[in-house]
């Protein structure tokens, strides 16, 4: 299950092991781990192994795949050319993902596709 605004950051405040507070940025929690859209028995490199240890990660993967999917659907309405485009295109971000050697790639990267599969 996708969770709505999963991007989004919430204000939170934290308190030092010295007992100052400060506020700091963090994301919102993920609701129980789900795991990411594929078998994580399955995972065969580091980037699919960071993924299904994270929530943060298999949260993105999700909503990545539900949206990429509801692009899917509509690409196959409008022609095998399209459908040929989306795929190449997923194609292209999973490279760019499995080439991430950083957590902060990784979050980028579907970051960008989320946002690009949101905005068509």
């Amino acid at each position: 299950m996708a969770m709505p605004g999963l991007r989004a950051f919430v204000v939170a405040a934290t308190v030092a092991a010295t007992g100052a507070g400060s506020l700091a940025l963090a994301p919102r929690p993920a609701a129980a781990h789900e795991g990411p859209s594929f078998d994580c028995t399955a995972a065969m490199t580091a980037i699919e192994n960071m993924i299904c240890q994270d929530g943060q990660l298999s949260g993105f993967d999700l909503e990545l795949d539900r949206l990429y999917r509801a692009q899917l659907k509509a690409a196959r309405q409008a022609g095998a050319e399209r459908v040929r485009r989306l795929k190449a295109e997923q194609s292209a971000w999973l490279a760019e993902r499995n080439a991430c050697e950083a957590y902060k790639c990784v979050v980028a990267v579907y970051e960008r596709r989320i946002d690009a599969l949101e905005g068509r």
